[in-house]
């Protein structure tokens, strides 16, 4: 039996073919819809009906490419939200993790989330697991709304990105825990929503998706006569860590893609509001602290190289190409000691001590990368707090994948040791070890609480 791994990221759609020995197929990628451009500042936004089209449209070409394919399963981007109606027509665009705008100030120069956290007591800002910061669905929703209030006749459904999929796709309103809990709505105490929080956003009004605790079939939809089960949307950061085997005591896990997460495994739940917890396996969590430099912040600095090459040189080199030449030159000749610093908070980007005797562009890069050591050290430092360090650090990511300059850099910095990854994808990895696991009797429990049974409804016509 062969099943389609979806991973809908936030720059790239990709996709495989599996099957029940393990074998992979048929890989495609294709660019997500652009972000609407032309707003504020630290909003991102992406039209919801351009994205459900899009994975439509790869979910039919692989169909048609392979007849035997029994089911469909997803990992999605997290922390993003959008409101639908009844008939799974967006009321709102689709707000990203990317999204910043609860750091907007009002009249009175306090931004949003102050204004928030007033509403919220903090014991159920606790319990959700997810601190109060820029990037949540609940935060950025909230504003949202105040700026667009919605008719009160409208029934309104709550969804994340992988449960407005599904809706399309079978009709079905679920949404793995592991897409729920990083809205900022659940309380990882129960492993459901939590009313006070919905009562506190204004939400107390919507319909939330149903909330899965397996990996097992949720509905189904009909292609061209044929059936096709629909699974679960797990969390792409899951789902990569389960891709790459998973992480031992000693072990973190580190992703620089667009932006930058690292993570610990632990047993059991440890509310702490010093990083943000995130469901797992089989009772486990991942501790972790997102928000880190990934590549968005390299892309300034190789954008800065492109535009001087061509607005002065009249060049114009690609990106790929230009970061191909900056790992080489960094690779070249002895490390040196940028006399620079970099760094990055809330109010933006600022590059410090410059030299007037050598600045050039390998003290530049040498600046930035020596930035993330200081940043991933430091996150270290809180994820192990009271523990011993990590001895290892698995990569993923395709800024890191792919570089094994970057990955020794990172292993000096660390003093890790950072092994070569696997060349695949790894969410598809995982999600590819789930969806072969779906007619288990047992399916795999990603939380340790009763598991309600789920009744997918009648197959929906795609």
């Amino acid at each position: 039996m062969r099943y389609l791994a979806i991973d809908v990221g936030s720059s790239v759609l990709k996709s495989l073919v599996v099957d029940d020995a393990g074998t992979n197929s048929l890989p495609r990628k294709v660019p997500m819809p652009n972000a609407t451009r032309g707003l504020r500042k630290g909003r991102h936004e992406s039209d919801a009906s351009a994205i459900r089209g899009l994975v439509l449209a790869h979910i039919h070409e692989a169909l048609d490419a392979c007849p035997d394919i029994a089911g469909v399963g997803f990992s999605t981007q997290m922390h993003g939200i959008l409101l639908s109606d009844d008939d799974n027509s967006p009321l709102t665009p689709f707000l990203s993790w990317q999204d910043e705008r609860v750091l907007e100030r009002d009249s009175t120069g306090e931004p949003f989330s102050a204004a928030l956290a007033d509403r919220i007591p903090s014991e159920h800002q606790v319990s959700s697991g997810v601190p109060l910061r820029p990037g949540i669905g609940a935060g950025a929703l909230a504003h949202w709304l105040a700026e667009n209030p919605l008719d009160s006749h409208h029934a309104v459904r709550v969804h994340t990105l992988g449960s407005f999929l599904i809706a399309s796709l079978s009709g079905e309103h679920v949404t793995h825990i592991t897409n729920a809990a990083p809205l900022g709505l659940v309380d990882l105490r129960l492993g459901s929503w939590s009313p006070d929080l919905c009562a506190s956003y204004g939400f107390e009004n919507f319909t939330l998706p149903r909330v899965l605790h397996t990996f097992s079939r949720v509905g189904e939809f009909t292609y061209l006569g044929r059936t096709i089960a629909v699974h679960p949307d797990v969390g792409d950061h899951q789902a990569s860590i389960l891709g790459g085997g998973g992480l031992g005591a000693d072990e973190v896990a580190i992703s620089l893609g667009t932006a930058g997460i690292i993570a610990r495994q632990v047993d059991g739940l440890e509310l702490n509001v010093q990083y943000e917890n995130r469901p797992y396996f089989d009772g486990s969590y991942l501790q972790t602290i997102s928000r880190q430099p990934g590549g968005r912040l390299a892309e300034t600095f190789i954008r800065l190289v492109a535009s001087v090459g061509r607005e002065i040189f009249d060049c114009d080199i690609g990106e790929q190409e230009l970061w191909h030449d900056v790992y080489r030159m960094l690779g070249e000749g002895s490390v040196v000691d940028s006399p620079a610093t970099v760094s990055v908070d809330e109010s933006g980007m600022s590059i410090q001590g410059i030299s007037d005797e050598k600045f050039g562009a390998r003290e530049l890069f040498t600046a930035l990368f020596a930035s993330y050591g200081v940043a991933y050290s430091a996150a270290l430092d809180r994820l192990f707090e009271g523990a011993p360090r990590p001895i290892r650090a698995h990569v993923n990511g395709g800024m890191v994948s792919n570089n094994e300059w970057l990955r020794n850099h990172l292993a000096d910095s660390l003093n890790l040791d950072i092994p070569t990854p696997p060349e695949q994808n790894m969410a598809l990895l995982g999600l590819s070890i789930l969806l072969r696991g779906v007619d288990s009797a047992t399916p795999r429990d990603l939380m340790p609480i009763p598991h309600l049974p789920d009744h997918p409804t009648e197959a929906k016509e795609l």
